[in-house]
């Protein structure tokens, strides 16, 4: 992981500079660790889960579910909570690095850029539970210093986070 940290911040550095979209971010990221795990597939907002009747990734978690609907801002709270409570909440992980169609999930990865208005503790919860629903061995919280931090404000590639 750290490698490709590293690859990307030497490579793509100015991707940061400008505040780049975070699935720009992502997708570069996610190329860099393709060659990392050759033996999995690197997945960008991979939605399929091969366990699931309709095939789509949810998590279960009432603490996580509650943060996610709160942090997109939802109106009607209490019907959602408890309309993902009985079906599960679908969501989309950043980068995910795992075999499809087989229960081999190894890595998840959820990004944040700096600018981002949506509070780092929503993603550690979405990945908290991502790791206990679905298995994943490690799960990663990658900081990326974007939003008018300048390249001398940023001292290095290390801002990424084993959850």
């Amino acid at each position: 992981m750290r490698t490709a940290q590293e690859q990307f911040w030497n490579a793509d550095r100015e991707l940061l500079v400008n505040d780049a979209n975070e699935r720009s971010l992502c997708g570069r990221l996610a190329f860099l660790l393709v060659g990392l795990f050759p033996e999995f597939d690197v997945d960008i907002e991979y939605n399929r889960n091969h366990a699931e009747r309709d095939y789509t990734k949810r998590i279960w978690d009432r603490a996580a579910i509650r943060a996610l609907l709160e942090s997109r801002g939802v109106a009607d709270l209490a019907e959602r909570e408890e309309r993902a409570e009985r079906d599960g909440l679908i969501v989309l992980p950043d980068i995910i690095v795992h075999i499809r169609d087989r229960p081999q999930n190894l890595l998840i990865i959820e990004a944040k850029k700096t600018s981002s208005r949506i509070p780092e503790d929503v993603d550690r919860e979405k990945l908290r539970a991502l790791r206990s629903d679905l298995q994943y061995r490690f799960a990663v919280l990658i900081r990326f210093p974007t939003g008018g931090a300048t390249p001398q404000a940023m001292d290095g590639p290390d801002w990424f986070n084993l959850q």
